[in-house]
């Protein structure tokens, strides 16, 4: 529905009021709005999530070992995806052709040597790593805290039952967000058939589609094979039980 809108804006050649109330409107607006809920979540989920995992076992030998596999995880998965990108990309050269009215040049940092990446797991500042969206820093703080909150008695207790109370809030609004999401992807959508050439559009879509593609093979593929080999769990079962404990 976003396409075809754009699309017959785009035919009666971008009239002035649209352009004025809906492309850099309404459009806009909804489309921005819905990408800065997702920015949003990210940090809270991530952060209270790992927190009550971690402060709910009381063994601190069993903590060090799920805080070294949680990271160890968390690059390991990373790996996999960013190669899976790669590989596709290589492969399937999405958006050639494409030249997008939003396109912008931009500068590609340097690699960082792994040694750096080592040191930077352990933040300066939580505080600023958690307002910069810092994911690795943010796992290590989380666990460290978690850690602290199981060890410190009957005040860690009262965190923790904070942690648990903020997690199933955190959750609530995701799922409030999840709701505004068809309005969001259609003005996004809308926005980028209307200010796009229709090769372009179909070359941004088949990235799109790519992208997609990759997420569901990293999801369907990556994750099953990583709980039976890892977990001894029989992955279908697995996601069968979380669907029944959210029902």
């Amino acid at each position: 529905r976003g396409a075809v809108t754009g699309w017959l804006l785009g035919l009666l050649g971008g009239p002035e009021w649209a352009r004025i109330y809906l492309l850099d409107g309404l459009f806009r607006v909804l489309g921005q709005v819905f990408i800065s809920l997702l920015q949003m979540l990210v940090v809270p989920l991530v952060f209270v999530s790992l927190v009550c995992g971690s402060s709910s076992l009381s063994d601190p030998k069993t903590l060090g070992r799920v805080g070294g596999k949680t990271i160890g995880l968390y690059l390991l998965t990373t790996g996999i995806a960013v190669s899976l990108a790669l590989l596709s990309a290589a492969l399937f050269k999405p958006g050639i052709g494409a030249n997008p009215v939003a396109a912008q040049a931009r500068d590609i940092a340097e690699a960082t040597p792994f040694a750096q990446v080592l040191i930077d797991m352990v933040p300066r500042n939580p505080v600023a790593a958690l307002a910069d969206g810092q994911m690795l820093p943010i796992i290590v703080f989380s666990v460290l805290l978690g850690i602290s909150i199981t060890l410190s008695g009957e005040p860690g207790q009262r965190i923790s039952a904070w942690f648990q109370d903020m997690n199933e809030v955190i959750m609530r609004l995701v799922t409030l967000v999840m709701r505004f999401a068809p309005y969001g992807v259609f003005a996004l959508i809308a926005n980028l058939a209307a200010t796009s050439e229709v090769s372009d559009f179909l070359a941004v879509g088949r990235y799109v589609v790519l992208v997609f593609a990759v997420l569901v093979t990293h999801a369907l593929l990556v994750y099953p094979t990583l709980l039976t080999v890892l977990g001894r769990l029989n992955p279908w079962r697995f996601l069968s039980k979380i669907r029944a404990a959210q029902m």
